[in-house]
């Protein structure tokens, strides 16, 4: 199913029960309301995250090449 954002098509993954995407701010507003409740004062993103689970993958000892 493709979706239209600005005058422009995308083949979007992220998709609602309806079939309309998820806008990426909607899961950037609900991180930045977590971090708030949890008195995280830093700026946390997405890509951050990504490499926080990387770490923590290599530390349990998943190769490298799964990661």
């Amino acid at each position: 199913m493709t979706n239209s954002w600005n005058d422009k098509s995308y083949d979007l993954i992220m998709l609602w029960d309806t079939g309309k995407f998820i806008h990426p701010m909607y899961y950037l507003n609900k991180l930045k309301k977590l971090t708030k409740a949890a008195n995280i004062e830093k700026n946390i993103r997405f890509h951050d995250l990504r490499h926080t689970n990387a770490t923590l993958l290599l530390k349990q000892g998943v190769s490298m090449k799964v990661v």
